[in-house]
């Protein structure tokens, strides 16, 4: 991997923040930063194969850049980081228009890997994988069989 690698901010909140990491001008992974008082703790998602040494490295980088300009290291009980390795198959979004915000907002991070995404979910092939799902529910093995009236209530003492 070349390092060092670089991370650009995404998304902020007032109790966490998402940054993506690159190497060069390949995107390798995304951390997740939560601030809970005094321990922070982070999800690192590497789409990349890091060394165990050059994974330190990372989290070095994320601690010096990001989690210590919001709790020093003498003032914190912790820094926990879980790493994992994975890679991104798809992305959803339920905001119409967002996908053309998110490109622009990559194109000036430098990032050219946006996948094409549907503006409007497919509504009809939604609802016909409930009903293939709702056909089925009777036949699951070990479920309990439930009464078809609309009056219902599971929660109700007989």
């Amino acid at each position: 991997m070349d390092f060092p690698s670089r991370l650009s901010r995404l998304v902020r909140t007032s109790s966490s923040e998402i940054y993506l990491i690159w190497s060069g001008d390949r995107r390798v992974g995304q951390v997740d930063v939560h601030f809970a008082h005094d321990t922070i703790h982070a999800t690192i998602i590497l789409e990349a194969d890091f060394s165990y040494a050059e994974e330190e490295q990372l989290i070095a980088q994320i601690d010096e850049q990001v989690v210590e300009s919001y709790l020093p290291r003498f003032e914190r009980d912790d820094f926990v980081a879980h790493v994992f390795r994975a890679e991104q198959i798809n992305r959803y979004t339920d905001a119409s228009g967002a996908v053309e915000d998110l490109e622009d907002m990559e194109e000036v991070e430098g990032a050219d890997e946006m996948e094409e995404i549907e503006d409007e979910p497919d509504y009809d092939n939604l609802e016909r994988l409930f009903e293939d799902s709702d056909e089925d529910a009777d036949d699951t093995p070990g479920m309990p069989d439930l009464p078809d009236d609309d009056d219902y209530d599971p929660f109700r003492e007989d």
